[in-house]
């Protein structure tokens, strides 16, 4: 997308830009937040999106305690951005500012895709009993630092998900499996069958 594109992209609503404009940051490979929105009533006037890099944390006063440990710091002041907005004849929202100015690496489109490697890394350390925030939080220092991780930590969370999903269903199957057994032997002529592909 280039900013000559300016006016000329169209949205039927804000939903429609939003998913245009996070579906085109995954395949540059940066991730989309929320800055701010314009309403007029109930209607939106116009809502800007920008790079999850964008601006800067706020430092905390001085002599005022932290609960929890710092988050690594991940914004740098990226100044790529979408903002909309809404032409009152038509109804539809209008691109009226784009900027895909990053002042930072882009991950690329592989970011979702994890390694045999990284998926046993995050099935051997949460099997051991770490926390699944707690691998991710370790991987990205072996790595580097925040955004240094081969993958999105929403795969990785995602990996982890669908693990656990086995798991429970693999012990409910066992469950019901021995349940069907017990009663067998109290009855004989309670009869089950089962298939293991």
């Amino acid at each position: 997308m280039k900013e000559g594109l300016i006016g000329q992209l169209i949205f039927d609503s804000i939903e429609e830009a939003e998913i245009f404009y996070i579906c085109y940051a995954k395949e540059e490979g940066f991730d989309v937040r929320r800055r701010s929105m314009q309403k007029k009533g109930e209607v939106v006037k116009n809502r800007v999106w920008v790079c999850n890099q964008a601006g800067f944390r706020e430092e905390n006063e001085e002599g005022c305690i932290t609960q929890r440990e710092a988050k690594p710091l991940t914004r740098c002041g990226c100044k790529a951005s979408l903002r909309v907005s809404r032409d009152w004849i038509s109804g539809k929202y209008i691109v009226s500012r784009f900027s895909n100015n990053h002042n930072h690496e882009l991950h690329g489109c592989m970011k979702s895709y994890l390694s045999p490697s990284d998926k046993s890394m995050l099935s051997l350390m949460t099997k051991i009993g770490f926390k699944p925030s707690q691998v991710m939080h370790y991987l990205e220092q072996l790595a580097g630092g925040a955004g240094k991780l081969s993958f999105r930590r929403k795969a990785g969370y995602n990996w982890l998900n669908k693990l656990r999903a086995e798991r429970i269903r693999e012990g409910d199957l066992n469950t019901a499996i021995n349940n069907m057994k017990d009663l067998q032997v109290k009855d004989e002529r309670f009869f089950y069958k089962y298939i293991v592909e």
